[in-house]
């Protein structure tokens, strides 16, 4: 089975130099985990919930802290990981699940002629999994 069969396309991105306050605005409203980070049409990063996490740990011995507090003057560049490994549409969904599984991630964008035309998540393999779409 290939990427382009279980990928989202309608993908969320932000720019580096975007305020980070922003972009966890986004993944409370939008109710997603991955954002692609893009540059001058290139993928340059990519930034997940467990990045805010764990700066947002620093608050839970009884404090109350907020993203404006924490991400207050950061931008999404300052906690993205740079350089994200992507896929193509036509890579299989096996080697999907390998490269998620080597690199200890949940997702990767998915680029085409040097541009992101999808993201691929840990739950898109898992859901293929679970409806028997990746056998045979």
């Amino acid at each position: 089975m290939k990427i382009q069969e279980i990928m989202s396309r309608n993908v969320k991105t932000a720019g580096p130099d975007e305020d980070a306050r922003s972009v966890s605005k986004k993944f409370e409203d939008l109710k997603i985990h991955h954002i692609p980070v893009v540059e001058r049409g290139k993928v340059v990063g990519i930034l997940s919930m467990n990045d805010y996490r764990g700066v947002m740990r620093v608050g839970e011995k009884g404090t109350t802290v907020t993203p404006d507090m924490v991400f207050g003057g950061l931008t999404v560049r300052s906690l993205m990981t740079k350089d994200p490994i992507t896929v193509t549409p036509e890579d299989t969904v096996e080697n999907a699940a390998t490269l998620i599984l080597q690199h200890d991630i949940h997702s990767l964008p998915v680029v085409e002629k040097g541009a992101l035309v999808g993201i691929v998540t840990e739950n898109d393999i898992l859901r293929a999994a679970a409806k028997g779409q990746l056998s045979g």
